[in-house]
């Protein structure tokens, strides 16, 4: 294959690499900011606040006496959402705003209850199959299946035992679970990090396979016009003499024609 050919190839596997980002991208322009919100006597509490391409709303959001506003760095509204709690829960999602910098609790009596600063949220996206930055089993289940470590105690009697659990909260949590669920997250690991070795081997077969090979004389009228371009491309006599040795050209050859003005 020519060198012309190769760097084609190389050239299309960029461009595939690019279409792939540029679809992912396209896919996670419609995005939440998800509020975990707690209650209890001492008043409400913003638990958590998730990113995700997916709303995770309570069955009561859009209704109630408590509302989610939205305000920019002028202190302007520029979102509001009615929800209530239910079990002293609620979460609430709102969609990501240009220049959303905080968002603010208020009662049925409009007054503010909570805010909660968003310019430094984790924007890592809920879905995206990485439980990572503030996802966990209740806010992101997509990313973060029962039995992840997220800081965060599932307790899902599923056979898997959660490791931010004690055995009195998940009652997997047993010596037969825990061997279990080590056993089975040791292949998924297995599993993850053999597809990512095929992967690289692949496109190593691909790209190396289709290199240009170096041309290597094969008569002496070739030999001596192979070492005369050489010189003149400012290959010093040793790498002219070292590659003709390792193509298998004798010695007192190479000499004869390297010595030839």
């Amino acid at each position: 294959m020519s060198y012309l050919n190769y760097l084609n190839r190389i050239k299309l596997l960029i461009i595939v690499l690019f279409l792939i980002m540029l679809v992912q991208t396209a896919y996670a322009q419609d995005t939440f900011i998800n509020f975990i919100l707690m209650q209890d006597e001492r008043g409400i509490n913003i638990a958590d606040r998730t990113v995700s391409t997916a709303k995770s709303e309570s069955e009561n959001e859009g209704l109630g006496d408590y509302k989610l506003i939205l305000r920019n760095a002028e202190g302007g509204q520029i979102y509001e959402r009615a929800f209530s709690f239910a079990d002293n829960v609620a979460i609430v999602s709102a969609p990501v705003l240009q220049d959303t910098v905080k968002g603010e609790i208020y009662d049925s009596k409009n007054n503010l209850l909570k805010e909660a600063d968003i310019t430094h949220l984790d924007l890592r996206l809920c879905s995206d199959s990485i439980c990572s930055g503030t996802e966990s089993y209740q806010t992101c289940p997509q990313d973060c299946p029962s039995g992840s470590i997220d800081n965060y105690c599932d307790g899902v009697n599923d056979g898997v035992c959660d490791s931010d659990c004690i055995a009195e909260q998940d009652a997997d949590c047993n010596r037969e679970g825990l061997k279990e669920t080590q056993l089975s997250q040791g292949k998924s690991n297995l599993i993850f990090y053999l597809l990512v070795f095929i992967i690289f081997v692949i496109i190593f077969l691909l790209v190396y396979k289709n290199k240009p090979k170096k041309y290597v004389p094969e008569s002496e009228q070739q030999l001596k016009d192979f070492i005369k371009e050489a010189k003149k491309s400012g290959q010093s006599r040793e790498e002219i003499k070292n590659q003709l040795l390792a193509a298998g050209w004798p010695e007192d050859l190479i000499d004869k024609y390297l010595d030839f003005e």
